[in-house]
C-alpha cells in the first residue's frame, strides 16, 4: 500500500514539473517577441516608421506583409507610403478600419480621396479590447486586409500601378483616440526604424527651450526673486443684469513677464527672434477674479502666446467675465451704477507682483444693444481680504491682507431715455387724470369710472415693475415711490369720491351745520374754491325750462331744496379741497 502512495506522489510531482517547464518555455518564447506600441488622437500622420525587414521580404514571396493590433471605438487609419512625410496629393495607400462610426473599411489610393473599395464591417474595432489584423500585398500589386488568426481577407483591391511600399504610419479620426500594437518581432529581427524627420531652425529651437521645460515651477533663477506681470484691460462689450446683480464684461487680456527659461540666441537659430507657443506649454500666472459668479473664476482663456529671444513672454487672451456688482436702484432707471472686477493671485502672492501698464485700460466698445453707457473705466492697487491664506497656527483668526489685487472700477450710466415713453408719460397722464376727475360733475358716474381704471393701470405697472426688478433690502427705487403715491391719491379719491356721491344722491331734510354753511356762502372761499352759489329751482309745468341744458353742464346743479342745496355745496367743497391737497402732495 505505501508502495502505491509513493508511486501515485511520483507520477503527481513529474507531472506538476512538465507542466511548469512547459509554461516556461511558453513565456520564454512570448518575452522572445518584442511588440512595440504608439497611442493616437485625432487625424493626421505625426510619426512615421520604416517597414521592417520581415514586412518587406515575407517568406510567403508577397510584396508585403505586416501585423498589428488597434484599440479606438471608430476610424482607425493606417498609412502605406513609398516616402517618409508625404504631402497630402502624394499617391499612397490609406487603409480606413471602422469608418462610419464602425460601420465600414474602405481602401483609398491618396489621403481623403475616393474610396476604391469597400466594406461593410459593422463594429470590427473596438474601445475596449485590442484587436489585431493583417495587411499583404503582392507583386501584382493585390492589397488584402484580414483578422489575426484568419487566412482569407475580408477587404481587397488591386491597384493596377502598385506602389513601392518603404514606410507607414497610423492614426485615428478628430476625438477619438487609438492604442497600436505593432512589429512584434523576435531578437534576431530588427524590426520597424523610426523615421527621424528632418529638423528646421523653427524645430530645434522648440527642442532647446521645451525639452527639460517645468510648467509648473516659476522661471526664475533665484527662488526668492519676484515675477512682475504687466497687465492690460481692453472691454469691449458691458452688460449688467440688474435682477441677478451680475456685471458681464466681454474684454481682451494682455499680460507681460519675463521667462528666464526661454532666452536664446537669433544666431544659433537662424535668426528667428520670436516663437510662438500653445498657452500650456510654459510657465502661466495664476490669476484669478476674486468676485466672479459662477464658474469662470480664471478671466485666461487659451490662447497663443508671442515670446521673444530676451525671455518676455506677450499673452493676449479674450476673457468673459461675470462679477458680482451691489446696485442702487435709489434713482432708477436715471442711475450711474459702480461695479469693479478684482483680480489677483490664488497662490505665490509673495513672488508674484501684478502691474498696470501706462494705459492699462482701454474702452472700446462695439455698438449692441445694451442699455448700459460706460462713463469711465479706473484701475488700482486695493487690499483684498482672504481667509484661505491666513495663518492656521495663530489663535486670532485674522486675516491675510496684502494689496496685490489690481481692481478695474467700471462707472456705468443707464440709458434711460426709452424709459421716458414707457414710464413717465403714463405716469404723468394718469395724474393728470386723478386731478381732472375732481373737478367732473358730482352727480355723474364718470368720476367713480375713472378712479376704478386708474387704480387697475397703476396696479398693473407696479406689478410689471416689480418682476423687473430685484427687491432692494434699503431702498426702493424713485419712480416706485412715485407710482405708490399716485396710488395711494387715487385711492383716496375714489373714497371721497364715494363720500361726495352719497352726499348728493340722498335726500336730505335739515342743512348742514351752521358754522359750514357760512364758510360755503362766504364770497372768499367761492372764489377761491370755484364754488358757483346755486338756487333753488322753481317748477314750471307750463314752460319747457330752456335752460335746462346749460344748468345741466354746471358743476353744481340746482337743487330741489335748500337742504339739498347746500349739501350738495359740501360736496363740491370736499372736491375742491381734495384736489389742492393732492396737487400739493
Amino acid at each position: 500500500m505505501v508502495v502505491v502512495y509513493r508511486c501515485l506522489w511520483l507520477t503527481t510531482a513529474f507531472s506538476l514539473w512538465l507542466c511548469v517547464l512547459s509554461a516556461d518555455n511558453s513565456s520564454s518564447e512570448n518575452e522572445g517577441a518584442k511588440c512595440k506600441t504608439i497611442f493616437t488622437f485625432g487625424y493626421g500622420y505625426r510619426q512615421f516608421f520604416h517597414m521592417s525587414p520581415s514586412s518587406l521580404h515575407p517568406v510567403n514571396g508577397d510584396l508585403l506583409f505586416m501585423k498589428f493590433s488597434v484599440k479606438a471605438r471608430s476610424d482607425a487609419h493606417i498609412l502605406l507610403s513609398p516616402s517618409p512625410s508625404p504631402e497630402e496629393s502624394e499617391p499612397v495607400y490609406e487603409i480606413v478600419l471602422g469608418a462610419g462610426r464602425n460601420t465600414f473599411s474602405d481602401i483609398r489610393r491618396r489621403r481623403r480621396a475616393a474610396t476604391k473599395t469597400s466594406a461593410y464591417t459593422k463594429d470590427i474595432i473596438s474601445g475596449t479590447e485590442q484587436r489585431g489584423f493583417w495587411v499583404r500585398m503582392n507583386h501584382e500589386g493585390m492589397i488584402s486586409v484580414g483578422h489575426e488568426g484568419e487566412d482569407l481577407p475580408f477587404m481587397q483591391w488591386q491597384d493596377p500601378d502598385p506602389l513601392l511600399i518603404l514606410y507607414f504610419s497610423f492614426c485615428t479620426w478628430s476625438g477619438v483616440a487609438g492604442k497600436w500594437i505593432y512589429d512584434c518581432s523576435s531578437d534576431n529581427d530588427s524590426g520597424a526604424i523610426e523615421v527621424q524627420p528632418v529638423l528646421t531652425a523653427l524645430d530645434k529651437l522648440r527642442q532647446a527651450l521645451l525639452t527639460n521645460y517645468d510648467v509648473y515651477s516659476r522661471p526664475v533663477s533665484n527662488a526668492s526673486q519676484q515675477i512682475q506681470i504687466y497687465t492690460q484691460i481692453q472691454a469691449n462689450h458691458i452688460q449688467l443684469d440688474a435682477k441677478k446683480s451680475v456685471m458681464t464684461v466681454g474684454c481682451i487680456f494682455t499680460l507681460e513677464w519675463y521667462d528666464e527659461k526661454m532666452i536664446w540666441s537669433p544666431d544659433n537659430f537662424d535668426g528667428l527672434n520670436v516663437l510662438n507657443l500653445v498657452h500650456h506649454e510654459i510657465w502661466l500666472p495664476e490669476l484669478v477674479n476674486f468676485n466672479a459668479v459662477g464658474k469662470a473664476v480664471s478671466p485666461l482663456g487659451p490662447a497663443a502666446m508671442r515670446v521673444t529671444s530676451d525671455g518676455k513672454v506677450r499673452w493676449s487672451t479674450r476673457s468673459h467675465l461675470q462679477t458680482r456688482c451691489q446696485l442702487d436702484l435709489t434713482q432708477w432707471p436715471w442711475d450711474t451704477q459702480t461695479c469693479s472686477i478684482e483680480l489677483g493671485f490664488w497662490s505665490q502672492t509673495d513672488n508674484l507682483q501684478l502691474i498696470l501698464f501706462e494705459n492699462g485700460t482701454k474702452l472700446e466698445l462695439q455698438k449692441t444693444s445694451s442699455e448700459w453707457e460706460v462713463l469711465r473705466l479706473n484701475a488700482e492697487t486695493v487690499a483684498v481680504r482672504r481667509s484661505w491664506l491666513s495663518d492656521l497656527s495663530s489663535d486670532d483668526g485674522t486675516d491675510d491682507t496684502i494689496p496685490t489685487a489690481l481692481t478695474f472700477t467700471f462707472v456705468l450710466k443707464r440709458a434711460s431715455f426709452g424709459y421716458i415713453y414707457v414710464l413717465v408719460i403714463p405716469i404723468l397722464v394718469m395724474i393728470v387724470m386723478s386731478l381732472a376727475s375732481f373737478w367732473m360733475d358730482v352727480l355723474g358716474k364718470e368720476k367713480l369710472a375713472t378712479n376704478c381704471l386708474l387704480l387697475l393701470l397703476l396696479s398693473g405697472f407696479l406689478l410689471s415693475l416689480d418682476s423687473s426688478l430685484p427687491a432692494p433690502a434699503d431702498h426702493a427705487p424713485f419712480l416706485f415711490r412715485v407710482y405708490s403715491l399716485v396710488l395711494a391719491v387715487v385711492t383716496c379719491a375714489t373714497t371721497i369720491t364715494v363720500i361726495v356721491t352719497n352726499l348728493t344722491n340722498i335726500s336730505h331734510v335739515r342743512p348742514p351745520p351752521r358754522f359750514l354753511c357760512d364758510i360755503l356762502s362766504s364770497p372768499f372761499i367761492g372764489s377761491v374754491f370755484c364754488l358757483q352759489k346755486p338756487k333753488p329751482r322753481e317748477p314750471d309745468y307750463n314752460q319747457m325750462n330752456e335752460a335746462g341744458v346749460e344748468d345741466s353742464l354746471s358743476l353744481v346743479p340746482e337743487c330741489d331744496s335748500v337742504a339739498n342745496l347746500w349739501w350738495t355745496m359740501l360736496a363740491v367743497f370736499c372736491d375742491r379741497v381734495a384736489f389742492f391737497c393732492a396737487l400739493f402732495t
